[in-house]
């Protein structure tokens, strides 16, 4: 393949795939290995390729974006005209501030009109629903043949991931994974042995590990997808049960992972560790972890533009940390146009030493964002959001939000659109309470008209130290 047939795999990505590809139907499917290998292996060389190239590509995914909303949203199109955005005038990317900041509560504002589905895409649309760690239900249409390009084929391009055995990978279930919703239905209809949905404190539970050893062993050589709460848990069991498990490697996502976390992991498991920055709007990476400097993320900048911004949605200057905002290149049917998502980091000054010329980020993620037990145990903010949503929350709410009052109260806010009856609220308390490993916390739960937001945008947890 010559080298603009590469470029115009990347700016064409609707070409990629045949079209009546289906999840459900990859696996061991010879029309779609050969060009997702294909595909990825683009990936890898563009990896590479000079800035100037790249940001060429960007803009011409952008003017094709922008021109499909123009002419198939009215909301989109009223929209552009509103913030004197010119879809047809686009000559560089800079152009794109000027449309305004989006969080999730403007989406849930703008309701059902942000959603671009008509004839050419009406057979393909998914929908996936999340409230997110802001706490507010949101939900997010997908083109599947966008998500094949978008979002599958970026759960493999980390260094670590790229050397595996894919092809042969391909034809069986190979992934196990632990924690919520993240890439699993993405992966799951073709791929997944099984998805465990589980907390930290369940894993102390024999026999939870047990079917997580056996499912690893079905899966054999297995790759490992999961929260690093989770992982770090998991690790400090399988020290204590001496075992040793059939692992490729490990996917972590979700969450930060500290230095001294990622050693231990190391030592336990002896296996490459591929760190990625997701979103659920995104239906799959923002970037991927270096594979020679720990906590130094590449952009996958070929289909996402990446600003991080103040308290006043101003870009910040390079190597201050700011929110992370991202705009994707490569959804249609849920345009995320300057979305922030309330997670923190920043922009590195200087090229990467890996030689790769794909920008450069730090990920912190979110602050002082862990409830304290009375022993001083810490639970991730993520599992209480994965807990209430499996309790099935997001069907009476609006919004909530959790407060810690102090180490042996957690308060729950609610915004309804129903009110819960006992047995709903029963079901809330448990799955919040199985969180807490046997300490003692009692959890109050209010209904509330609105939730205080803390800046410009809502807050899904917030912890001992800010209340």
């Amino acid at each position: 393949m010559i080298e603009q047939q590469k470029i115009d795999h990347l700016i064409f990505l609707e070409k990629v795939f045949s079209t009546n590809l289906r999840f459900g139907d990859l696996r061991g499917n010879k029309n779609f290995i050969d060009p997702f290998l294909n595909y990825l292996s683009i990936l890898e060389e563009s990896q590479y390729w000079p800035e100037d190239l790249r940001n060429e590509i960007r803009l011409r995914r952008l003017e094709k974006l922008m021109s499909y909303l123009s002419k198939n949203s009215s909301f989109w199109a009223e929209y552009f005209k509103k913030n004197n955005f010119d879809s047809n005038t686009i000559d560089t990317l800079d152009r794109l501030d000027s449309l305004p900041i989006l969080r999730r509560a403007d989406l849930l504002e703008f309701g059902e009109k942000i959603y671009v589905v008509n004839d050419e895409n009406k057979d393909y649309i998914s929908s996936q629903n999340s409230s997110g760690t802001s706490g507010i239900p949101t939900k997010f249409l997908f083109d599947n043949r966008e998500q094949l390009t978008a979002a599958f084929a970026l759960q493999f391009r980390h260094p670590f991931l790229m050397k595996l055995p894919l092809r042969n990978m391909l034809e069986r279930k190979f992934i196990v994974m632990l924690g919520g919703k993240g890439a699993a239905y993405l992966l799951a209809k073709d791929f997944v042995v099984k998805v465990f949905q589980v907390a930290p404190a369940d894993l102390e539970d024999k026999d939870i590990r047990l079917s997580i050893y056996n499912a690893i062993e079905q899966a054999r050589p297995t790759l490992l997808i999961s929260f690093p709460s989770l992982l770090i848990k998991l690790a400090q069991m399988i020290n204590e049960d001496k075992i040793s498990l059939p692992l490729l490697a490990i996917q972590l996502s979700g969450e930060s992972i500290s230095a001294e976390d990622n050693v231990f992991l190391q030592k336990i498991f002896n296996v490459p560790i591929a760190n990625l920055v997701s979103n659920s709007g995104l239906g799959g990476a923002i970037g991927f972890e270096c594979g020679k400097q720990f906590g130094v993320f590449h952009l996958n900048a070929e289909q996402v533009m990446l600003e991080f911004i103040d308290e006043n949605d101003k870009k910040v200057p390079l190597g201050k940390d700011g929110e992370l905002t991202i705009t994707s290149l490569a959804y249609s049917a849920t345009p995320l146009l300057r979305y922030a998502i309330d997670d923190t980091g920043n922009f590195l000054t200087t090229k990467c030493v890996c030689g790769k010329t794909l920008p450069v980020f730090n990920f912190i993620g979110r602050r002082n964002n862990e409830f304290i037990l009375p022993s001083g145990n810490r639970i991730g903010a993520l599992h209480f959001y994965i807990a209430l949503a499996y309790a099935q929350i997001q069907r009476y709410s609006k919004q909530f939000q959790i407060i810690q009052e102090d180490k042996n109260l957690l308060r729950l806010l609610i915004v309804p659109k129903m009110r819960p009856n006992i047995t709903h609220e029963a079901k809330f308390r448990l799955a919040l309470t199985k969180l807490f490993q046997n300490e003692k916390v009692f959890i109050e739960i209010d209904y509330v008209e609105r939730i205080p937001e803390r800046g410009r945008k809502p807050v899904f947890f917030i912890p001992l130290s800010q209340d």
